[in-house]
């Protein structure tokens, strides 16, 4: 099952980073301050990243009884996307944390699979989630893991035209709970693996996110990050309105913490 292969994959990637190599240990500047429980934790911190999120899609997409299937690389979201924007945000105060992400894409492809006429589908997307929770220490002082709950939701407003046959619109939002957890394991003295992990739903609309991602802090306020993120919804309506499929694909940003 592709969710289980991914998941296999994820929790792989958090044993590996749990055992940080021993030149590690040799570190005096904590640089990953902003990732860890310290004693100096009891003030706000804050890390604002803009980042670019290069997806391939893979999804079966219905507008009003009308299925089409996506699948497209990078490369051809890269074509078809007008505009992208994408970044995150957390806010902390002692242990204590908000998180946020927001994607926006607005598309239009004709690279439609099994649909009964030649056409478009254009979509404006909107992704976002906030949550909130509470950062606990590892088992050493290089680890820690952020806990949350949050909400997370995606509006979408998709535009099916199929021609001789006619144009089909639908836009609806969906916003589903979502339970996040977030660890934070300090590789070297610049390096932290930091991925994130989202399930969550309702009986009609359930979401995973999976975000295997690096940091490579500069120094105690510029950082970049690396990485992987891939997000799948299953939603379905009594409209006959439905969105089956994963965006995912490279992610790379550059941000501060302060």
């Amino acid at each position: 099952m592709d969710f289980q292969r991914h998941l296999k994959v994820a929790v792989a990637l958090l044993v590996v980073a749990g055992a940080p190599p021993s030149f590690a240990q040799a570190d005096s500047d904590d640089l990953g301050s902003a990732y860890f429980v310290t004693a100096e934790s009891d003030k706000w911190n804050f890390e604002i990243t803009p980042y670019a999120w290069l997806p391939g899609i893979n999804a079966d997409v219905t507008v009003r009884n009308h299925t089409v299937n996506v699948d497209q690389s990078f490369s051809d979201i890269f074509k078809a996307v007008k505009f992208a924007a994408a970044g995150l945000a957390i806010a902390r105060y002692q242990n204590w944390l908000v998180w946020t992400q927001v994607d926006y894409f607005s598309l239009s492809t004709d690279q439609l699979s099994n649909a009964p006429a030649r056409g478009t589908l254009a979509s404006k997307d909107t992704l976002y989630t906030l949550a909130g929770g509470y950062r606990f220490k590892g088992w050493s002082d290089r680890q820690s893991f952020d806990v949350m709950l949050g909400a997370q939701g995606i509006h979408f407003d998709n535009t099916l035209t199929l021609n001789q046959i006619g144009r089909f619109e639908n836009t609806r939002d969906v916003v589903v709970p979502v339970f996040i957890v977030r660890p934070n394991f300090r590789l070297s003295k610049h390096w932290v693996f930091n991925p994130t992990l989202s399930f969550g739903g309702l009986s009609s609309k359930t979401t995973y996110q999976l975000q295997p991602q690096f940091v490579y802090q500069f120094n105690q306020t510029w950082q970049a990050r690396f990485g992987y993120r891939k997000l799948h919804y299953k939603i379905t309506s009594d409209r006959n309105n439905t969105f089956d499929g994963s965006l995912s694909g490279p992610l790379i940003g550059f941000g501060a913490t302060f």
